[in-house]
């Protein structure tokens, strides 16, 4: 995603390299028994909440890849607006420089298209404590009526940058309060999850989530194997993820470290190959 600002990439470049997925795909098998079509339903009930967890992970990190474009600046140098690029409203609070914390408001108005399709609407207030550079910065964004493509997220995302050895980039990411609303459907949504830079353009990520639904249901994620993600390719290369919700649980594999957008998700006998989008 190419950002709403100017001058200095490399911050942003660096905390915003972890590819985020949505995953949706349906299954049935034949009923071999009595207990068929309840294994059916709870089977697929899993892989739905799989397809939920990604589609979280993708709207929350792209709220702080979002977010990231006017950090990596303080916010101090907004971009010239492009054709057919939005540019947000930008205010900051305290604009004198090594005075912290800041606090600064990104306002999308009603609707603000970016060059790859995504209509933002609403306000993001972000609290930064220090340059998110140092070591225990914090960064804390807060949601104020905003959605991405009529899609509606809620809830407080607080960032920690973890780093303590030079060149190893780390930082944790916690939602609190998370809830996401497409037309009828809605789950609520909480993960705490930890980013590291491995090498020069390698990231990995590992962590938890939770979904929880009207109907009482609740899916909890896990990654069992870090996931892997380059610079240089387009989507997570390797790692694994449990998905486990009503006795029943799923592996999504994303592949042995081959630069493609195959991944894989296994629950109970049921095994689909998957099509990862950019």
């Amino acid at each position: 995603m190419r950002s709403y600002f100017s001058t200095n990439r490399v911050l942003a470049a660096a905390i915003l390299g972890i590819a985020v997925i949505t995953l949706f795909f349906a299954c049935k098998k034949d009923n071999n028994g009595d207990d068929a079509p309840v294994i059916d339903e709870q089977d697929n009930i899993t892989i739905a909440a799989a397809a939920h967890e990604g589609a979280s992970d993708a709207l929350y990190n792209d709220l702080f890849e979002t977010a990231a474009g006017v950090i990596a600046t303080e916010g101090l140098e907004a971009r010239t607006s492009e054709t057919g690029i939005c540019v947000p409203s930008i205010m900051i609070d305290n604009v004198a420089p090594n005075v912290w914390p800041k606090t600064i408001k990104i306002d999308f108005g009603t609707a603000c298209a970016d060059n790859h399709g995504r209509v933002r609407s609403g306000i993001l207030w972000v609290k930064l404590s220090s340059p998110l550079t140092q070591q225990n910065a914090k960064v804390v964004i807060r949601l104020d009526n905003y959605k991405v493509n009529d899609i509606k997220i809620e809830g407080i995302d607080s960032i920690t940058n973890l780093s303590g050895t030079a060149g190893k980039f780390k930082y944790s990411t916690v939602i609190t309060g998370g809830k996401v609303t497409r037309d009828t459907i809605s789950w609520n949504y909480s993960c705490d999850k930890t980013i590291t830079r491995e090498e020069a353009g390698v990231y990995s990520v590992e962590g938890t989530a939770t979904l929880s639904y009207p109907n009482g249901n609740v899916a909890k994620v896990t990654t069992i194997a870090p996931l892997i993600k380059s610079l240089s390719c387009a989507w997570i290369e390797k790692g694994q993820a449990k998905i486990e919700l009503n006795n029943r649980t799923g592996i999504i594999d994303y592949g042995n470290g081959v630069c493609d957008s195959l991944a894989s998700i296994t629950v109970g006998d049921k095994h689909k190959e998957i099509k990862l989008p950019r």
